[in-house]
């Protein structure tokens, strides 16, 4: 697919420097695995800034790189294109999406402390029982026809394996599919821009303060699921037996 038709596509703002078309072949946040044709995501981690690596791009043509607006970097050579946008991983993310298309009819995604990774085993053999073509995708991997497909180190995977995977299983006539989304995945933008037709809710106690600083931030992280990857008709299953069910319903 061509760069410029890719860009026509996405809802995240962004401008372009030094634009010139091509044909897209794949997308990655790792340079080591970038080649021509590719568009790379300057991620901004913990440790590392993927800014720092755009200089190892030089000796590759037609390369597009997904970059804040805020940097003071400029394209090393003709051969490199800047695409600028205030939420990278957002933009990196739907772009995933759109190179990755999948078309998987019904998407549940099920979020909280616990529970996430037997709620969607037992919803996907559920669906195995019915004779639903159905998957699952979290802890225990990606499973689809019973069988394990592929694993996955992180609860929610990052979002280019994801939306591979969708698009994998969506060619082998995939119907249903449930994915565990967790607090981290949801911050990062992981599973932007999808809109699920059901979102569940099954606990909230304290974790991933690390990474989340306190209680307050880890709670608004969960309720990304229901703020910004529902549609109008999504139905909500909430555990109304956790003390913070009242907080997800009244969002909901």
């Amino acid at each position: 697919m061509k760069l410029s038709k890719i860009l026509k596509k996405c809802n995240t703002n962004f401008h372009c420097e030094n634009f010139f078309d091509f044909n897209v072949f794949d997308i990655s946040s790792n340079s080591r695995i970038i080649k021509n044709n590719f568009i790379f995501g300057a991620l901004q981690g913990k440790e590392n800034n993927g800014e720092n690596y755009i200089d190892d791009l030089v000796k590759y043509n037609k390369i597009a790189v997904l970059i804040s607006k805020k940097t003071k970097k400029t394209p090393p050579n003709q051969q490199i294109v800047f695409v600028k946008t205030l939420d990278v991983r957002k933009l990196f993310s739907e772009i995933s999406s759109i190179i990755y298309e999948n078309s998987i009819k019904e998407k549940v995604a099920i979020t909280g402390t616990n529970g996430k990774t037997s709620i969607s085993d037992y919803v996907r053999q559920i669906w195995e029982k019915l004779n639903f073509e159905a998957a699952s995708i979290g802890t225990l991997g990606i499973i689809y026809n019973k069988r394990k497909i592929n694993i996955s180190n992180l609860t929610t995977p990052d979002t280019v394996t994801l939306n591979k995977q969708l698009n994998h299983i969506s060619k082998k006539n995939c119907k249903k599919i449930i994915i565990e989304a967790s607090s981290i995945g949801l911050d990062q933008n992981r599973l932007h821009p999808i809109k699920f037709d059901k979102v569940a809710f099954s606990n909230l106690s304290r974790d991933h303060l690390d990474y989340h600083k306190n209680f307050l931030n880890y709670k608004k992280a969960k309720s990304i699921l229901f703020t910004h990857h529902t549609k109008n008709n999504s139905i909500a299953v909430l555990n109304a037996d956790d003390k913070y069910s009242n907080f997800f319903f009244e969002i909901c």
